[in-house]
């Protein structure tokens, strides 16, 4: 029923009203309120009829919701399948509740599912979104920034406490990447190795308490086998490296003293041991000389009849004076007799040359206080005139001792 409420106003407002008594059992209507104004009422009256059909769409999908364009919440009047008590289908970009809230966001959290081009990396889940904190090492990528769990420091590298290799997941300058920064305690690269052991050979430096006495080289170390003679201390021993038999002298190779570097009872310092063949003591005299008198012993090829005592070495015959080829006794000369002055070729007795037996004997010296003339005759200056036979004869025995003496002196000259 159109009428103009003001009557005789002459307002030109128009109302539309809908009497009750025109609606069915059950059904529903709704009112849009035109009010028109116009300078005249045939003008309100042609404005109304050409907006009659705005009330006519203000549930045109009959859902028991007013449009929007009527002021309603009904975001899709065209569909009765859109409003608000509508259960919402996520992500078919439609607004199926008119909530006005993003189709992809599910969990509500103000981000859109990853799935859709959004960042929500979980959109079943509100507590997880970017701007949610990081709950660590609980498996859940709680503030969606695609980095594992278990690396709380960010450095790339799971802790090792879950399977991963970083040793400080705390500290991003610890990791298996990082590099390592030698003798401060630190295992910055995660290696599990010791901190004193940069060149990695298993020994710490001497320096740090340990006993490797080269940390820039790993084939120096006190397991290290020693290459003698090139100088270096492989197996760190401090011992000399010229020093092959570690008997604390130097190899005469290499400036020192030891003949013999491969045996270390043979230096300076050894005692002697006297016909071996060896030299002992490094002496470089010869293992036959034990008194150091220039001679081999003779029982060792050599020439000294007493390698004892440095003052014998080729006198050594028996008795006061014997010859090489003489008799025993005080004075026997060569091929002589026994006595105590047998001459050459002499008999026996006191020292008759070529002579028999007694005290004078006979031949070229006689008998008597001359003797009978011959080869030998005494006379006045050459007996022993007035002097008995016995006295001739000690007078022959003296000159036999001398002739003995005269040869011994003659055979060691």
């Amino acid at each position: 029923m159109l009428y103009d409420l003001a009557g005789s106003s002459y307002d030109y407002t128009i109302h539309l009203r809908h009497t009750v008594d025109t609606l069915g059992a059950g059904e529903s209507v709704a009112f849009s309120f035109l009010v028109p104004f116009a300078e005249t009422a045939d003008e309100a009256q042609a404005e109304y009829l050409d907006n009659f059909d705005l009330c006519a769409k203000c549930d045109a999908d009959g859902d028991g919701f007013t449009s929007l364009e009527c002021d309603g919440d009904d975001c899709d009047d065209t569909d009765e399948t859109v409003n608000p008590d509508a259960s919402e289908t996520w992500y078919d970009g439609v607004d199926t509740d008119c909530d006005g809230a993003s189709d992809y966001d599910a969990d509500g959290d103000g981000f859109d599912s990853d799935d859709y081009g959004g960042t929500d990396c979980d959109d079943g889940d509100d507590g997880i979104n970017p701007d949610a904190p990081e709950t660590w090492y609980d498996g859940v990528d709680g503030d969606c920034d695609g980095a594992s769990d278990y690396d709380a420091d960010s450095d790339g590298y799971d802790s090792d406490m879950y399977g991963g290799l970083d040793c400080d997941d705390e500290d991003a300058s610890f990791n298996p990447g990082a590099a390592e920064i030698w003798y401060d305690g630190i295992d910055q690269n995660c290696d599990g190795a010791s901190d004193y052991d940069a060149d990695g050979d298993g020994y710490d430096s001497a320096g740090h308490g340990g006993e490797d006495c080269n940390e820039s080289d790993a084939s120096i170390n006190p397991g290290a086998a020693e290459v003698w003679y090139d100088g270096v201390d492989q197996d760190c021993d401090e011992g000399s490296d010229y020093d092959a038999d570690g008997d604390g002298h130097d190899n005469d190779l290499y400036g020192g003293l030891d003949c013999d570097d491969m045996d270390a009872r043979i230096n300076p310092d050894a005692p002697e041991t006297w016909y071996d063949g060896i030299d002992g003591d490094c002496d470089e005299a010869s293992d036959y000389d034990a008194d150091g008198d220039g001679y081999d012993s003779d029982l060792h090829g050599g020439e000294d009849c007493d390698d004892e005592d440095a003052a014998v070495w080729d006198d050594c015959g028996g008795g006061d004076g014997g010859g090489t080829d003489g008799g025993t006794g005080d004075g026997g000369g060569t091929d002589g007799g026994t006595g105590d002055g047998g001459g050459t070729d002499g008999g026996t007795g006191d020292g008759g040359t070529d002579g028999g037996t007694g005290d004078g004997g006979t031949g070229d010296g006689g008998t008597g206080d001359g003797g009978s003339t011959g080869d030998g005759e005494v006379k006045d200056d050459g007996g022993c005139g007035g002097c008995s036979a016995g006295s001739n004869g000690a007078m022959s025995s003296a000159w036999g001792l001398l002739l003995g003496l005269g040869l011994l002196i003659r055979r060691r000259r």
